[in-house]
């Protein structure tokens, strides 16, 4: 017999706030700019293209804040 997680992905997505999700997003902007002054263009255009995406998807989505 299979068990279930206690946790479930949905459970987890309906718990974050829009307020988290700036608040990541944030971060990885961070992360992006020390990529770039390391000359590590590539690792940060990536991360870039990733970032728009999930501003994106969060306009899209409309999370509650």
């Amino acid at each position: 017999m299979k068990m279930e997680n206690e946790f479930s992905f949905d459970k987890i997505v309906a718990t974050i706030r829009r307020g988290d999700v700036v608040r990541w997003l944030a971060r990885l902007d961070t992360v992006k700019a020390v990529l770039r002054d390391s000359n590590q263009h590539f690792l940060a255009s990536q991360l870039a293209n990733i970032t728009a995406e999930l501003y994106a998807l969060l306009e899209l989505q409309g999370v509650e804040e």
